[in-house]
């Protein structure tokens, strides 16, 4: 151990240009593959998201028959959109603890070097998960449109054509109504995994640490030459720290964290500063940043970018 019970992760090398599925791992990374193929159509429909504002307003304005039915058509089309980012959400919590849980070791560099398919995957995930969250925060007629279609149920209930209907529009209110919706799944999702053992609640901690750890270490080593692969693990980075910071009780700023916070943030802010959403997640997503445990350095240096 170095530091404040941070490993030394000098000598663990993930190849995130190249892993080769093999072996007990390749099952799980092709599903994890076939997710990430669909999560290109997920941000490609949250981008191009546009909001029934509009439509809304006319028929809040003048609540006449024919307006509240064009406003409750359209919104319908959207919810269909938003019922998708949800049960994507729930393949994500579905897979996600499978691949922490394989990394999940007494001996976390061992799995880390036996299991680098694996690794990778969990960065892709994580990659992910900050770009919907990211862009999400900005649409915030996601949240109008579908608190009108809630609101409009009750007068439309005999549409045949509702996908979604009464039951689980409270569950997709739930999470549309978060900021950041895809870390919170995750999050939820990894809390479920470290309450199943003892062992999980000890390990699962430590795989997210050291993969901070390893993306850090893999990005500072310049071990990769192309500025995809670097900017793959330094997002994975900030997405295990986010994670890690939802899922622990003292947070991801503090030294019994494990992880190498203050080199990440030092990364992050000196870096990659024209990345303004990792600041951002590290500021503003996390939830022990405001804490009074906080490194009064780590907290000066993630407020010193505008």
């Amino acid at each position: 151990m170095i530091g404040g019970g941070t490993v030394d992760v000098s000598d663990v090398f993930v190849d995130f240009k190249d892993t080769e599925l093999k072996g007990s791992d390749k099952e799980l990374c092709e599903m994890v593959d076939e997710l990430m193929a669909k999560s290109r159509g997920i941000i490609e429909q949250l981008d191009g998201f546009t909001d029934c504002g509009l439509a809304i307003r006319r028929a809040l304005s003048n609540p006449t028959p024919e307006n509240e039915e064009e406003a409750f058509n359209v919104v319908k089309r959207n919810v269909d959109t938003i019922n998708n980012f949800y049960q994507f959400s729930k393949e994500i919590e579905n897979v996600f603890p499978r691949l922490l849980a394989s990394l999940a070791s007494d001996d976390e560099k061992k799995a880390f070097e036996d299991h680098q398919p694996i690794a990778k995957k969990i960065a892709q995930v994580l990659d992910f998960v900050l770009k919907f969250d990211e862009i999400k925060m900005l649409r915030p007629g996601l949240q109008n449109d579908f608190s009108f279609y809630r609101r409009s149920l009750g007068k439309h209930a005999a549409d045949p054509d509702l996908v979604v209907r009464d039951d689980e529009a409270s569950f997709i209110s739930l999470f549309i109504a978060q900021p950041i919706p895809m870390m919170t799944a995750l999050a939820k999702a990894t809390t479920e995994l470290l309450n199943e053992s003892p062992q999980n609640g000890l390990r699962v901690p430590k795989v997210l640490a050291m993969i901070a750890n390893v993306c850090l270490h893999l990005v500072k080593s310049k071990q990769f030459p192309d500025d995809e692969t670097n900017m793959l693990c330094v997002r994975a980075m900030v997405g295990s720290i986010v994670l890690y910071d939802h899922i622990s009780s003292g947070g991801a700023f503090v030294k019994k964290s494990g992880i190498n916070i203050r080199h990440a943030v030092q990364l992050v802010v000196k870096d990659f500063a024209d990345c303004k959403p990792l600041v951002n997640a590290l500021r503003y997503s996390t939830l022990h940043f405001s804490d009074e445990s906080t490194p009064p350095a780590i907290t000066a240096l993630l407020e010193s970018v505008p």
